[in-house]
């Protein structure tokens, strides 16, 4: 076994650095032009993969759709109809109102005259 002691010191930081030449202007644009096609490779790959997937599972459930698309428009004219219901509802209870309101009048107004003739008939 040897001491460390013995072993060579370790280089400098700089040394250890890869001795290759700067990247000259053909090695910066291979990079580019490398960076960009693999880019386009990807995005090419995820549009067909998803444009698939979705196409895949249209042809799955277009039925489910197509029903879902009636019974939404069902749901629609159902409203509709409920919506026209409740105003002639609301119209009914006004009217219904007004002429409970002429009633109460006509009996007090009635009762008033009634107590009024009493009230003559006593004083005579």
């Amino acid at each position: 076994m040897t001491s460390l002691s013995v072993l060579p010191p370790p280089p400098p930081p700089a040394a250890t650095r890869s001795r290759d030449p700067p990247p000259t202007g053909s090695n910066v644009v291979g990079r580019y032009v490398c960076a960009v096609y693999v880019l386009l490779r990807v995005a090419y790959s995820l549009a067909f993969t998803f444009t698939g997937l979705y196409a895949c599972v249209s042809c799955l459930v277009g039925d489910d759709i197509a029903v879902l698309s009636v019974a939404s428009q069902l749901q629609w004219d159902q409203r509709n109809a409920s919506a026209a219901l409740g105003d002639v509802v609301r119209r009914r209870w006004l009217t219904e109102q007004q002429r409970q309101a002429s009633l109460v009048d006509t009996q007090r107004q009635a009762c008033a005259n009634y107590v009024d003739g009493y009230y003559h008939y006593l004083l005579l």
